[in-house]
């Protein structure tokens, strides 16, 4: 796996910035080129600039897999159209008023955990998007699994507020093995701090040396 360390326009929460799967990462269109290239060599990925409801946080309100990529259900017509055309991927939509989806939902290609201000019928539609089974559940008794945690498949990294039983569901929903960690020096929502897919893993620029380690140790496959 690659692993590496950057910032997009100088921010280093990239998980609020873009979203990336196994073969694409989406970013906002006013990021520095040079930054993407070397995000999408670590991830092994094609690059696709998008914005979603007009906004350039992607990261926040999408979130992709394999299967699919899911989006609120205010992203504009123009917004699905170019996605739609450009990715190999099932782009679906969840009608919901807690849109900021990237916060909400923690997903890989087996299964995803959402947070549970969603019922069931939200549930069913973000099941139909990425074509995964979906359980309910919080870290830290919070419903933004999304913000704190980052998932692939070959691990999952966790706030390290996360209790036994949330760390357990995660687990059983993603069939994958998961630990506690932080990102840019102590912050545990660590959904907002990195990219990773199952070849490489991209940290904001002020994750540590010790974190990193930790990150490693999760995400790749041959370290557990």
């Amino acid at each position: 796996m690659h692993f590496n360390r950057t910032h997009i326009n100088g921010n280093p929460y990239l998980g609020i910035f873009a979203v990336a799967n196994e073969s694409y990462l989406i970013h906002p269109r006013g990021a520095q080129e040079k930054v993407i290239r070397e995000i999408s060599s670590s991830l092994e990925v094609e690059a696709l600039p998008a914005s979603i409801g007009g906004t350039e946080i992607i990261g926040t309100f999408a979130v992709a897999n394999s299967k699919g990529l899911l989006l609120p259900g205010d992203a504009t017509n123009g917004e699905l159209d170019m996605l739609g055309g450009s990715l190999d991927l099932h782009v679906g939509t969840v009608k919901t008023r807690y849109n900021a989806l990237g916060n909400l939902v923690l997903a890989n290609d087996s299964g995803a955990v959402v947070g549970s201000v969603y019922g069931n019928e939200e549930r069913e539609e973000i099941s139909r998007a990425l074509g995964v089974t979906v359980e309910p559940g919080t870290i830290n008794g919070l419903s933004i699994v999304g913000s704190l945690a980052r998932a692939s498949n070959t691990g999952v990294l966790v706030s390290p507020r996360a209790t036994d039983e949330e760390i357990k569901l995660i687990k059983d929903v993603l069939h994958v093995d998961a630990d506690r960690g932080t990102a840019n020096f102590g912050v545990g929502n660590v959904g907002t701090c990195i990219l990773v897919n199952s070849k490489g893993v991209v940290a904001g620029t002020p994750t540590s040396g010790i974190e990193m380690g930790k990150i490693q140790q999760v995400f790749e496959e041959d370290a557990w």
